[in-house]
């Protein structure tokens, strides 16, 4: 469902359970938790860029169609670790990611060409998130950016240079503690919905790894 001229949707509700974590409600657009001291300005048009030239990978190793965790290392920026739903569907992914890094992604997302098509998605989309280190919730007015694709890329961007505006509800932590987290992924927009779980090793070594 995801083309270039039109919005294009990759939904995103992360629950993190670590012990006991506490549920928000579904229809929640912010989250009045403390911000992580970590937090990624994921509002930003530099943040925007980085996460859709991420999302952009080949058909054959992209994030978004991973069904197993496979490819949850490919393309990583180094500096944050970058997370994905699905287009569509339930899967499960087993991942490992490195200790130290902060931990961002959509609940529910878009790119279209026009601004006004942000503020119309904006208006259907929900989504959660729970952690168990305050998470912040940010809901993106429509923002302006450019960012790369790769040819074969599933959403049909062509290769190379492309710009829209992205716009959403969006999160952020600071970095997980070493161990195992269960993340549930649930959101959507309108008739599109979205489930994904992510099976979690945070490693203390600082390597990467694509599943645990």
């Amino acid at each position: 469902m995801l083309k270039k001229t039109a919005a294009l949707v990759i939904a995103l509700a992360l629950s993190i359970v670590a012990g006991c974590a506490a549920g928000e409600d579904p229809s929640a657009k912010t989250n009045p938790a403390s911000p992580s001291v970590d937090a990624v300005d994921v509002s930003s048009a530099e943040f925007q860029a980085k996460w859709w030239t991420w999302a952009a990978a080949p058909e054959d190793v992209n994030p978004v169609m991973d069904s197993t965790g496979e490819h949850c290392a490919q393309g990583q920026p180094g500096d944050v670790w970058l997370v994905a739903g699905s287009f569509g569907g339930a899967v499960e992914r087993q991942c490992s990611v490195p200790a130290g890094l902060p931990i961002a992604g959509p609940v529910v997302n878009t790119v279209a060409s026009d601004a006004a098509d942000c503020k119309a998605f904006l208006e259907a989309a929900t989504g959660t998130v729970s952690m168990e280190n305050s998470p912040q919730l940010t809901q993106v007015e429509p923002v302006r950016f450019e960012f790369t694709a790769q040819a074969g890329n599933p959403s049909g961007f062509d290769p190379g240079p492309n710009e829209g505006y992205g716009c959403g509800i969006w999160f952020s932590a600071g970095p997980l503690p070493a161990g195992k987290h269960k993340i549930v992924i649930e959101g959507g927009s309108g008739d599109f919905a979205v489930k994904a779980t992510y099976n979690v090793t945070v490693r203390g070594d600082g390597q990467r790894r694509s599943a645990a």
